[in-house]
This record gives structure tokens, C-alpha cells and sequence, in this order.
């Protein structure tokens, strides 16, 4: 499947992967959580403990969700 991957660094990576449980755990390094964005279907997967562990904040996919949900985190 086509993904992009929005890095913390600000990076924006076209890449086609297996759509496999594993592979997604290890581009987000952890466990996975499916954030739908659109009713078309474009959904975002995070790692799932992202605010537990305090990761690198996102900043660009934080602004793509706060695009399509008017900044609710919920």
C-alpha cells in the first residue's frame, strides 16, 4: 500500500509498504492507533502511546489533523 509518513522532523516520505500489523508498528515505532481524517477514507496511523511516553511532537501531522477536525485532540 502507499503511505506517507510525516516524520517529526518535518520530513514527508512517499513510500509503498507491506500492510502488515508489524511493518506499520515499526514506522511508528509501537503500538498503532487509526485516526480516521476524512469520511473518503484517508485515514492517519500514530503510535498509540504517543502522549503516554511523551514522543517528539509531530507538527505537521498534528496540523493535517487539526485540519480535518478543527483542533480537537481528543
Amino acid at each position: 500500500m502507499k503511505v506517507l509518513i510525516i516524520t517529526s522532523k518535518g520530513e514527508y516520505i512517499e513510500r509503498e509498504i507491506e500492510n502488515k500489523l508489524s511493518v506499520l508498528q515499526d514506522i511508528v515505532g509501537g503500538y498503532i492507533e487509526y485516526v480516521d481524517l476524512s469520511q473518503d477514507g484517508l485515514t492517519m496511523i500514530v503510535n498509540e502511546e504517543g502522549k503516554i511516553y511523551d514522543l517528539e511532537y509531530n507538527l505537521g501531522a498534528t496540523l493535517l489533523y487539526d485540519a480535518t477536525h478543527m483542533g480537537h485532540d481528543s
